[in-house]
């Protein structure tokens, strides 16, 4: 039970289809594919109307030249979540500059966020030929493996990063997200550890780091970052269930009602909400009067 970070991501940077196999009737599977990427794209977010949109087409409509451009406007897209949009951007700005490697990467970014893995590594792996220390494309590299669960191979790339830049703030942060995930929890805590030393007050951790010590069951520490994350954000109920189980640990009943209780008023799904009910049944249990 710990914390699941999506999206966001939690993860900095940027978010497989595989081929068909023939029986007979390749173009009939050829054309579901294309009906399933259609009704997925149907349900995306209308950029549209977005003002820095606007502003940046009209600017093309005048000067259809300006590879910057296409590289902001797909920028633009990812932003509003709009991945394939901003995919046929990024092309355009690559055919004005072919050989511009941060290019290069923002459309190997925008085939992650779609889920087309294949087609991100292969562009990353030519940007990694020209230059083999490009921290961008480590980073984001590393960050689609994260995303296609390939972990091991995430941790291997961000820490590419860190041996070339050890003070990068995004690949400690990812190797902290990936070592979690794996089981590393010593070095997760290190690595958000030297975020918070870098960059307290951009950054909060204090929820990873909770999480981590919670499943370390050292509860003390827990605790602590459990109520510094609540002082920032009062509205996490993971921390909130934290400070109910560690009171429940210590047998501070009372307190640990009211944590889970409160955890609970929180509308809270997921695996947590179980063992939450369970463990306030518990605490009644041993409140009533037949066991005092």
């Amino acid at each position: 039970m710990h914390l699941r970070i999506i999206a966001i991501l939690i993860i900095f940077c940027v978010p497989i289809f595989s081929s068909c196999a023939g029986n007979g009737k390749p173009d009939e599977k050829r054309e579901s594919k294309v009906e399933s990427i259609e009704k997925a794209n149907a349900n995306l977010p209308d950029a549209s109307n977005d003002e820095q949109v606007k502003r940046l087409v009209e600017a093309l409509e005048m000067n259809q030249s300006a590879s910057a451009l296409y590289y902001d406007l797909g920028q633009r897209y990812i932003e509003l979540k709009r991945p394939d949009l901003a995919q046929q951007q990024f092309t355009k700005a690559l055919e004005k500059e072919p050989s511009n490697l941060k290019f290069k990467i923002a459309l190997a970014d925008s085939f992650t966020d779609q889920g087309m893995m294949k087609r991100a590594e292969e562009i990353y792996l030519q940007v990694l030929e020209k230059d083999k220390k490009n921290i961008l494309a480590l980073n984001s590299m590393g960050v689609m493996y994260y995303k296609n669960g390939n972990y091991e191979s995430a941790i291997e790339r961000f820490n590419e990063v860190i041996q070339i830049d050890p003070k990068h703030i995004k690949a400690l942060f990812n190797l902290g997200l990936a070592y979690s995930l794996t089981n590393k929890l010593d070095e997760a805590e290190k690595m958000f550890i030297k975020v918070n030393e870098l960059e307290p007050s951009k950054l909060d951790v204090s929820r990873y780091l909770a999480d981590i010590a919670f499943r370390k069951r050292e509860w003390d520490k827990c605790r602590k970052y459990s109520l510094e994350g609540l002082e920032k954000n009062n509205n996490i109920p993971e921390l909130i269930y934290f400070l109910g189980r560690i009171a429940f640990e210590k047998k501070d009943y009372v307190e640990a009602k009211k944590q889970i209780e409160k955890f609970l008023a929180m509308n809270y799904l997921g695996p947590l909400e179980s063992d939450a009910r369970a463990m306030l049944l518990e605490i009644k249990e041993i409140e009533s009067p037949k066991n005092k």
